[in-house]
């Protein structure tokens, strides 16, 4: 379809056939923005290539910076300490279906 957006979210960077594509007779490439390329071939219609075919998680992720995983993940970390220090609780009813300020 002309313009779809393709992406790569499988597991390794060599699923999609980037050197095919770029080999295409007549295919010319049109750079978006980093890490989005429009591939037009010569009748005018394309595709719309996220993160050069690799890994879109690794290629495109701009949506979260470290310090922002590292906080999340230390909540995590924390959250997962508190229920195995306190994991017969639930039996003891301390902790009820609420949101819960992390120690």
């Amino acid at each position: 379809k002309n313009n779809a957006i393709v992406g790569n979210i499988g597991h390794f960077d060599n699923e999609i056939d980037m050197a095919g594509l770029f080999k295409g007779a007549g295919v010319v490439r049109q750079n978006i923005k980093p890490q989005v390329d429009r591939f037009v071939k010569a009748d005018g219609k394309g595709i719309i290539m996220l993160a050069e075919g690799r890994l879109c998680n690794l290629g495109c992720a701009t949506g979260h910076p470290s310090f922002v995983m590292s906080c999340s993940f230390t909540n995590q970390a924390m959250a997962q300490l508190e229920i195995w220090a306190n994991c017969g609780a639930q039996k003891t009813g301390k902790f009820e279906k609420k949101v819960y300020i992390l120690p």
